[in-house]
């Protein structure tokens, strides 16, 4: 994911943003969206979803878009 106002954000805002929107990981059942930061691409992240069938990963997708 490219955003070039991702630099202005800093790490701990960001991840509020994403727990107010709804968006996270549950660590119980492996499921939910996980950002990977790329220190070398300042306005570059990585994103990975995870969920137990098709539909379900489409719909946690949907909410990181």
């Amino acid at each position: 994911m490219l955003h070039f106002g991702l630099t202005e954000k800093q790490t701990g805002s960001f991840f509020q943003l994403c727990r107010i929107g709804g968006v996270s990981f549950d660590l119980e059942s492996k499921f939910g969206t996980t950002f990977i930061i790329l220190g070398s691409l300042k306005d570059t992240m990585g994103v990975i979803t995870t969920a137990k069938d098709r539909k379900s990963m489409l719909k946690l997708v949907s909410k990181t878009a």
